[in-house]
């Protein structure tokens, strides 16, 4: 009997572990997405802030948890992105991306669309930090395209942040390759804090002075205004 449990528990041990990686996999994963949300360009942000993150390796689920955890919306470029991808990791610098079928997202630049990237069912890149530069180096799997229908094979991708920020991208194919450095719009700082509102002023009470009322005199006072 003894021995029929061991199995069990160790199976149950296992899926506990399991689940617990997941869940911890998905919440990394959703802060990074948050950001990436919120920032004004979407993809290079999350490069960025996963060049910067910590390591995770998330199965479909936790990918599905961390998109509806940051928020973002259906419609967005981060959540079609991530659209049925079964796996989603990062290694060191190592980034693979694992999907069910290929997927072709706008490339966005200054909020106007410069073409498009295509990433292939398995995706793997490396990404690099350098102060205010992203590099996205030793692309497997990735394509990129000023037309729908002219993709190249991407060769690197190069993200620096700043108060103009730019991103140069290079592709080719075979022998061939070319480089095109896009200016984002300015990253423009968050609005002042909306002022505290006044206080309304205390209603003020009724006086309570007593009031002078004319008098009924009889015609005295106009008797003491003629007498000498």
């Amino acid at each position: 009997m003894r021995h029929r449990l061991v199995p069990s528990v160790v199976m149950g041990i296992g899926l506990l572990v399991t689940m617990r990686t997941s869940q911890a996999a998905s919440g990394d994963l959703a802060s990074v997405l948050s950001s990436a949300v919120a920032g004004p360009e979407p993809i290079f942000t999350l490069l960025e802030d996963l060049s910067a993150g910590a390591d995770f390796d998330a199965d479909a689920g936790a990918v599905a948890r961390a998109v509806k955890a940051s928020g973002a919306p259906a419609s967005s470029t981060i959540a079609k992105l991530l659209a049925g991808v079964t796996r989603f990791s990062k290694t060191g610098n190592q980034i693979v991306l694992e999907r069910a079928k290929p997927i072709t997202v706008p490339f966005v630049a200054g909020g106007v669309t410069k073409g498009w990237l295509e990433f292939d069912s398995h995706v793997t890149f490396t990404l690099k930090t350098d102060g205010a530069q992203t590099q996205l180096g030793d692309p497997s799997g990735l394509s990129v395209a000023e037309t729908s229908d002219s993709f190249h094979d991407l060769r690197s991708l190069t993200y620096k942040a700043g108060p103009s920020p730019t991103v140069s991208i290079t592709a080719g194919s075979f022998i061939f390759s070319g480089t095109r450095t896009f200016t984002l719009d300015p990253r423009l700082p968050p609005p002042p804090p909306m002022p505290a509102t006044a206080p309304s002023p205390a209603p003020v009470p009724p006086s309570t002075e007593a009031t002078t009322e004319p008098v009924e005199t009889g015609g005295l006072v106009s008797k003491l205004d003629h007498d000498p």
